[in-house]
């Protein structure tokens, strides 16, 4: 029984394909292997945007603006440097919706990737009257 083995073991290793020549390992693995990071740092985008900025949650932040949605922090991971320096958001109008969870109107000075739309830096925020946003055709409903 035990020498039936080895010879089946030795009947499925020579049937395998002839071996590859190293240059050919080397192609083979490189065109498997993910594509490397650039080394250029991504873009980089600094703008002030004004629309809906939602925190719905502890820890979610989002700005909704007329170009679409800005990620500013994600509950137990990202957060964008500047988020905890933010002033009061409520003083100018917050409509809560879980607790003292909502959303308002904010304008903010962001540093952002545009490819991902995660906001890198928060250099300044404002909150607005919820009438400023509410009268922006141009912005998403809350």
């Amino acid at each position: 029984m035990r020498h039936a083995a080895l010879i089946l073991g030795c009947a499925c290793i020579s049937s395998a394909a002839p071996p590859m020549s190293s240059g050919e390992m080397q192609r083979r693995a490189l065109a498997a292997a993910p594509a490397a990071p650039s080394s250029r740092p991504a873009a980089r985008i600094t703008a002030r945007r004004c629309g809906w900025l939602s925190n719905p949650t502890p820890g979610n932040w989002e700005l909704f603006d007329r170009n679409g949605e800005w990620l500013l922090g994600a509950q137990g991971g990202y957060q964008a440097p500047g988020v905890d320096r933010m002033p009061d958001m409520t003083t100018a109008g917050w409509q809560a919706r879980n607790g003292a969870y909502g959303y308002g109107c904010a304008c903010m000075t962001l540093t952002h990737d545009p490819a991902t739309r995660q906001v890198t830096r928060i250099a300044a925020a404002r909150p607005k009257p919820l009438k400023q946003c509410g009268a922006d055709h141009a912005l998403p409903r809350p």
